[in-house]
């Protein structure tokens, strides 16, 4: 304890850095009775007490809503990433706050310094007549946390002691009271749209503020007026997604079972909600990430809407969804393509086929007015700009509601200059991974081609710089998981065209090789086609084992090429809780154990096949690979091998596991046992005293029954 008590005060007084005071809040928090006089200073200051508060909210709000849309479509870390922020924020102690550690020390011996604090607190607020707003709030803080305003009373029948509250001075009763029916309203708004949110995402929600669906749609009606009277306070605003996200779900799931009133004001909902913010020309609107809004569930939930209005509703639902893909807002259009996915192909083909050219062309406008309109225009120019982006949308916007866009865009004239990333993102994302449509096929291979020629160009200019200069990482990331899961589906003639392109220019092309591996085993985990999958991984690792033992000692390895090898190896993959093995690899096994033969002599090849066999599938593999392995460290340099980062810990790790658990079997099969201790010797010739223990033990006979 006094080791950690230390290490808690040099991270208090000497750093000055809020994120380690906040890290300090909680751990405090979590164990007053270890910290007691060592966590007073934390307590000294006011504005801790409200930005612990605004965390507890924001992590509570963060564990009933899902990642955006936005960040499920980026890179595969960034889940790992928000699941980790989850699982942080359902610990016990982060339910609790600085105010849970100002009352827990008042039962402690430091009560008395507490109380200091509290008077101190009170002695600098100014006098009652001049207190603003945010020092009426914080008296009414001190009055909860301290205490010495509560009234002790014995429960009889439980025999605990009760604390009630005395009633607060008669100014401050007043304030509250004056507040009440603000915070009423905007608790409403609030309530309706996070249990709309968690619905819409089918989540578990902690809340049960609504026992069903009519429920909800009822208060929702009802409390329209609030949002209506408060039209320009962004402090309800903010609250007004929660209509969307209600209507959202019941078209989803209750359609069926509403009336035709309830159908027409999810209908007049979603649209409004659509229309918000259409005609903004604002870069802010068009970058934001703001899951709540309305327009988000909006544009994924209007497909669900054709075929149910008669023609005039019809013309608006069609104008609604077109509205929804030619949305300023990037994260609105990431959720229209997400609900073309769902619904638009099945109901109306032709017009999921035009809102894919819509985004080519919107595409292309985009990159034509908007950088002058942003950064190089004044005046008269830049209001002609302004004006062809706004009668350019209106256009196409038209165009496309009523199916008159005929021609596809043209392929060749596609490049990453003259069109918006985001906008060919949006495009490709609409098409199904399943299509073998031609163009389908054609924009695919172009985007993919276009991503291998600018990483040849910044592969060059790389020589002279550090880092990829001007590659596209998100656009490149997005495409390639796209990509991935739409290779899978094509004839082998397309397949073999595309690792053509990428081995022509192999070692141009890693950071594309790189990012496209991960989503190609992640598309094969979703939907098998194996013969497919293990042609593209098959040519890749080919070409990289073969990379790999061409290069001399004294060349240095790619962080790159280090990483497709370890993906490769399947080394690095975040196996699913339970798994043991996989299906794709254990009917090809004959993969891992040719990989042990071509690059198991290579520390690195040799430490990522150690780091697969001891993981969640090791049973695909042991007690064979154990030979394996050992054939592959007599082919190389044992003392090299193991000055891989970990790779000789690894290797301890792996063989005590198996001496632990198939100690009988590995002793009862010759050639393992003596792989085995061959294994051994090489860990104890490197100094691995764990190597000694564990080959002294498994040369020892085994006790035998009297």
């Amino acid at each position: 304890d006094n080791d950690v008590i230390e290490i808690f005060n040099k991270l208090l007084f000497e750093s000055n850095n809020v994120a380690i005071t906040g890290m300090l809040v909680s751990i405090a928090t979590a164990y007053p009775k270890v910290f007691k006089k060592h966590a007073l200073p934390l307590l000294r200051t006011r504005e801790f007490y409200s930005w612990d508060t605004q965390r507890l909210v924001l992590e509570q709000s963060a564990m009933s809503s899902e990642e955006s849309i936005l960040r499920l479509l980026t890179h595969s870390e960034h889940k790992i990433h928000d699941n980790e922020r989850k699982t942080s924020a359902q610990k016990q102690h982060r339910g609790r706050y600085l105010e849970n550690l100002a009352m827990d020390l008042q039962i402690t011996e430091v009560k008395s310094q507490i109380f200091d604090i509290f008077d101190t607190f009170r002695s600098q607020l100014p006098p009652p007549d001049d207190q603003s707003e945010e020092d009426k709030t914080w008296r009414i803080v001190l009055s909860r946390i301290d205490l010495r305003r509560y009234n002790a009373q014995l429960d009889t029948e439980s025999q605990h002691i009760i604390l009630n509250p005395q009633e607060l001075e008669q100014n401050l009763q007043q304030f509250q009271e004056q507040g009440h029916p603000e915070f009423e309203g905007k608790m409403k708004l609030r309530r309706l749209l996070f249990w709309g949110m968690a619905q819409y995402k089918k989540e578990s929600n902690n809340s049960n503020c609504f026992a069903n669906w009519q429920e909800a749609l009822q208060e929702a009606q009802e409390a329209q007026s609030i949002i209506q009277q408060h039209a320009d306070d962004e402090s309800y605003q903010i609250f007004s997604g929660g209509y969307a996200y209600i209507a959202a779900v019941i078209a989803r799931d209750h359609w069926a079972e509403t009336s035709d009133g309830q159908k027409e004001w999810c209908r007049q909902v979603l649209l409004e909600a659509i229309a918000h913010k259409f005609n903004s020309l604002d870069s802010l609107d068009e970058v934001s990430i703001f899951e709540m809004a309305g327009s988000r569930p909006a544009a994924t939930a209007l497909p669900l809407l054709l075929g149910e209005f008669d023609e005039q509703g019809e013309e608006e639902i069609r104008m609604g969804i077109a509205a929804s893909h030619l949305h300023p807002s990037r994260e609105v259009r990431w959720f229209a393509v997400r609900g073309c996915h769902d619904t638009l192909w099945e109901k109306d083909p032709v017009f999921a086929e035009n809102c894919l050219k819509a985004h080519i062309i919107n595409a292309k406008m985009r990159i034509d007015h908007i950088p002058h309109f942003n950064n190089l225009y004044t005046g008269q120019a830049q209001q002609t700009h302004v004006e062809a982006i706004f009668n350019g949308r209106t256009t196409l916007l038209r165009q496309l509601a009523a199916d008159e866009i005929q021609d596809y865009p043209n392929i060749e004239g596609i490049t990453l200059e003259t069109h918006d990333y985001h906008g060919l993102q949006y495009a490709v994302g609409l098409i199904p991974p399943t299509s073998t449509q031609a163009y389908h096929q054609e924009l695919h291979a172009k985007i993919f081609t276009l991503l291998i020629e600018k990483s040849v160009e910044v592969n060059t200019e790389r020589r002279y710089s550090s880092g990829y200069p001007g590659y596209p990482y998100e656009f490149a990331g997005l495409f390639l998981g796209y990509f991935s899961r739409f290779i899978l589906n094509q004839p082998n003639e397309y397949i073999t065209s595309a690792m053509q392109l990428m081995m022509d220019n192999w070692q141009n092309c890693y950071k594309v090789t790189e990012y496209f591996i991960p989503y190609l085993f992640e598309a094969e985990d979703q939907s098998r086609n194996d013969a497919q999958f293990w042609n593209i991984w098959s040519t890749i690792a080919t070409k990289a084992f073969e990379d790999l033992n061409q290069r001399a000692d004294d060349r240095p390895i790619p962080s790159e090429l280090r990483k497709i090898i370890r993906t490769l190896l399947f080394s690095d993959i975040k196996w699913k809780e339970n798994t043991t093995e996989w299906e794709p690899l254990t009917n090809n096994r004959e993969f891992i154990q040719n990989a042990c033969s071509h690059i198991g002599h290579h520390p690195i090849g040799f430490n990522a096949l150690v780091c697969l066999f001891k993981s969640a599938v090791e049973r695909v593999f042991l007690p064979d690979a154990l030979l394996w392995l050992n054939k592959a460290l007599q082919q190389g340099d044992a003392k090299t091998i193991f000055q891989e980062s970990n790779a000789r810990f690894n290797l301890e790790v792996l063989l005590r596991n198996n001496l632990l658990s198939r100690e009988s079997e590995i002793r009862g099969n010759t050639r393992i046992r003596q792989a085995t201790v061959e294994l051994l010797d090489a860990l104890i010739n490197s100094g691995s005293s764990t190597g000694f223990q564990l080959r002294e033990r498994f040369i020892m006979p085994l006790p035998t029954a009297l």
